[in-house]
């Protein structure tokens, strides 16, 4: 059996069917739906944005949505540009946020489908480039619209097997959790 990455099974996906119906999602109580070979488009545009705004191949990128189409495509993206996604719990706090993006040295962060991004807008550091999507009523300077309407495709990623494509931080534990789970 020959292992695949996600990146490459998605590749072969969008060469095998790219116009069968990949992702849909309901935005402002209309569905909206993207092909295989759509949402590969707009992977490919934001890789290169994110190569375009300084974020090189290697780098940490956050994702900080609920589970949406968007969520996927940027880590898609993520994957194209070489980067490493940092996936962050769309409930966590500002301080938690701060603490995971800091830990991670994320060089950028997605920002999607969210409840309470105005609390949690805190966390994020200055330095962080941070790409929102504006169909989720969230408009930072770099939006993921913006991005597409700028960039052209990427031409070049890697597909490696041998590429960390993901990594998880957990926020710290309040100190007396922690002493409690040091017992266990």
């Amino acid at each position: 059996m020959i292992a695949s990455s996600p990146l490459q099974k998605f590749l072969q996906w969008e060469n095998e069917i790219p116009n069968a119906i990949f992702l849909r999602q309901p935005i402002n109580g209309l569905w909206k739906t993207w092909s295989w070979q759509s949402a590969g488009l707009e992977c490919r545009k934001m890789a290169n944005a994110l190569h375009a705004m300084g974020v090189p191949a290697g780098s940490h990128v956050g994702i900080l949505s609920k589970n949406c189409a968007h969520w996927i495509m940027a880590d898609i993206a993520i994957m194209m540009a070489g980067c490493v996604s940092i996936p962050i719990y769309p409930s966590l706090s500002s301080d938690s946020i701060r603490h995971i993006i800091e830990h991670s040295n994320a060089k950028a962060i997605f920002v999607g489908k969210l409840d309470h991004y105005n609390e949690q807008k805190a966390g994020i550091p200055q330095n962080v480039i941070t790409i929102s999507i504006e169909a989720y009523g969230i408009n930072e300077t770099f939006t993921w619209e913006n991005r597409l309407i700028s960039c052209e495709p990427i031409k070049k990623y890697l597909t490696g097997n041998s590429m960390i494509y993901s990594l998880l931080f957990i926020p710290p534990a309040p100190q007396a959790n922690q002493k409690e789970l040091c017992r266990q």
